[in-house]
């Protein structure tokens, strides 16, 4: 199976049918490779209390993005963000954003657009047209592996950061 090719076809899907064909089209509709988001049966309200507006479930995934480029540079620099005696664990994003770029207080003001250029790198955020968009946020963070998506990807509701300070969360 050409996963990029799938990859293509899901982000150039318009709406519910062509995502079902793109399912149809690389036979991926046999019961054996799905399961419940989440593990659980009943987890329509989980879906239905999601952000309100495309604008604000759009600002979400960018700050999950936020969220795994600052985790991405803890793992960079050997630190355990869960690790509560650890004295260089950033206590806030502000912290965070001052000790892995120097940017004092999280003032990115103070920088120069070369600089926050650099680090906006690590954030795309792509759209596949102007009359109906599909928009995709695409990041450079921790990554995820794929045996860890129970309890990550697929963990709206386990609060998986809850205690980690630094990353925003609800």
């Amino acid at each position: 199976m050409d996963l990029k090719q799938l990859l293509y076809d899901l982000y150039n899907a318009k709406n519910f049918e062509s995502v079902y064909n793109v399912v149809e089209k690389y036979c991926l509709n046999n019961p054996e490779n799905w399961r419940p988001y989440g593990g659980n049966q009943n987890n329509a309200g989980t879906f239905e209390n999601q952000q309100s507006s495309p604008e604000n479930a759009l600002v979400e995934k960018i700050t999950n993005s936020i969220d795994a480029i600052l985790m991405k540079q803890c793992l960079i620099r050997g630190i355990n963000p869960r690790e509560k005696e650890m004295s260089d664990v950033p206590q806030d994003m502000f912290q965070a954003v001052d000790n892995f770029w120097g940017i004092k207080d999280g003032r990115w003001e103070n920088v120069t657009a070369s600089e926050r250029n650099e680090v906006a790198q690590n954030i795309q955020i792509m759209s596949s047209d102007k009359k109906t968009p599909n928009v995709a946020v695409f990041d450079n963070g921790e990554g995820q592996n794929p045996a860890d998506f129970p309890n990550t990807f697929l963990s709206i509701a386990h609060g998986n950061k809850n205690d980690i300070p630094f990353v925003q969360r609800k």
